[in-house]
């Protein structure tokens, strides 16, 4: 038997826990920079496994830091590019008033500054990743 926490057990399903899992693999694969030596944003990274996982895309602020991540559902985020924080990729419960990341995620306007080739790249490698492990992911046609 293992330890998995009240997070574990009541404050995020299995399938979240899943979804944690596999975006956990996802961008342990992605390479660090773009083909011109940027940094991947986590403005892309969150709009490549969006799409794999269709799951929403979030723009906004994280305390005063521009952030974007994956919207669960009303109480529940999937950060997979998490500011100032390792593991990078982390479920976040954002609706208990005892929880200290309440009110920390803060949509915003839909951001208009995005690189698109880079989206497009973690896509693919996202995508052959996951056919590689036969996972049964697919990219929606949104």
């Amino acid at each position: 038997m293992r330890v998995i926490g009240y997070s574990g057990s009541e404050m995020f399903t299995r399938e979240a826990q899943e979804l944690l899992a596999l975006a956990t693999m996802v961008v342990a694969i992605f390479p660090e920079t773009d083909d011109d030596g940027e940094l991947f944003r986590c403005h892309e990274v969150a709009r490549a496994l969006g799409k794999l996982l269709n799951l929403p895309v979030v723009d906004g602020k994280y305390g005063i830091v521009d952030h974007s991540w994956l919207q669960l559902d009303r109480w529940r985020v999937l950060d997979v590019y998490a500011v100032g924080r390792l593991p990078p990729v982390q479920l976040v419960s954002i609706g208990a008033l005892t929880i200290p990341e309440y009110q920390s995620y803060q949509a915003g306007p839909e951001r208009d500054d995005i690189r698109t080739a880079n989206v497009e790249k973690l896509e693919a490698l996202a995508l052959a990743f996951s056919q590689e492990l036969g996972a049964n992911l697919k990219v929606s046609n949104g």
